[in-house]
């Protein structure tokens, strides 16, 4: 058990944030929100049913059309039915069809109208969430840390002496509909160009895989350099809500993982001795190595040095 009186780290070069349900939340259950919108349609569908046979559908999706269906042209001939929302952007395309099949699924026997899926894949791609202004003052106040600061890591070099802060989200491009929608990516926050989400990238959280990707972006882009991968990796890190694609994934790709866990859903914090984690002074749970717990985002800050 680590010591809870400790300095605290240099703060990172590359720092990665998952982005639903650690950038943004749903204002409310998504069930709930599917039966209101069947309501408006005349399909009286409890949210209990439509979430029993969403999980059904979804799991099916996953198998025959992976990646939210960007490599499936049968999917729009299966759902034939269903045109797509968005005719003048193929990188959506997709996508688009992928969940207008779900929604089907979801309502199953019902039939639902063009434009009640229309509508929710509308909602869904934006107004339907909400994000934390704690955590927007955070990252404002992150992005502008001064690494030329830290001698500790001064062989791995960023643009600007500058942290790079990006997104890492297993998603479609929906991801970067809701991100712009609240404002979640601009100059003072996150770079759209800065947001890896997998409909793109084609490699998923939690494979190394994708983790590699992102250094071999930065790189090419010329944005990151360093000479040892692994004094490189323990100055990167990434933040999320799961334990196993985020927490488990990150450390397992070599770089340093920060779990949120606002509901103690994980039992952490109720028993950080038997999980050989020690609570220290800023409220989080610290491992004493690479794996870090928090509850809330301004305990960001307590693990940093800025």
């Amino acid at each position: 058990m680590m010591s809870a009186i400790r300095g605290k780290i240099s703060f990172p070069r590359v720092l990665s944030f998952d982005a639903f349900e650690t950038l943004y939340l749903l204002l409310e259950p998504p069930f709930k929100t599917y039966h209101k919108f069947g309501l408006k349609y005349g399909i009286a569908k409890s949210p209990d049913a439509i979430s029993k046979d969403f999980i059904v559908g979804f799991k099916e999706m996953e198998l025959r059309f992976p990646n939210y269906g960007i490599n499936n042209d049968l999917l729009i001939e299966e759902f034939n039915e269903f045109k797509v929302v968005d005719e003048s952007n193929p990188v959506i395309r997709y996508s688009d069809n992928w969940w207008g099949l779900l929604i089907s699924k979801a309502f199953h026997p019902y039939k639902v109208p063009f434009n009640m899926s229309k509508d929710l894949i509308e909602y869904f791609s934006g107004e339907a969430y909400y994000t934390d202004s704690c955590l927007v003052n955070t990252i404002k106040k992150m992005k502008m840390v001064d690494l030329s600061k830290f001698d500790e890591g001064a062989e791995v070099k960023v643009k600007n002496d500058r942290p790079i802060l990006l997104i890492n989200s297993n998603g479609d491009p929906r991801v970067k509909l809701i991100l712009k929608h609240l404002q979640l990516v601009s100059d003072e926050m996150i770079a759209e160009d800065l947001v890896y989400i997998s409909y793109n990238t084609q490699v998923e959280k939690p494979n190394k895989e994708s983790f590699e990707y992102i250094i071999n972006d930065l790189v090419k882009r010329g944005l990151l350099t360093f000479n040892n991968e692994a004094e490189l990796l323990k100055y990167c890190w990434h933040f999320g809500d799961t334990y196993c694609t985020d927490l488990q994934g990150s450390i397992n790709s070599g770089w340093n993982g920060i779990l949120i866990d606002r509901n103690y859903g994980y039992d952490y914090f109720l028993e950080a001795k038997e999980q050989n984690f020690a609570k220290m002074e800023g409220g989080y749970l610290w491992d004493g190595d690479k794996k870090f717990i928090i509850n809330d985002y301004k305990q960001l800050d307590s693990i940093f040095d800025t």
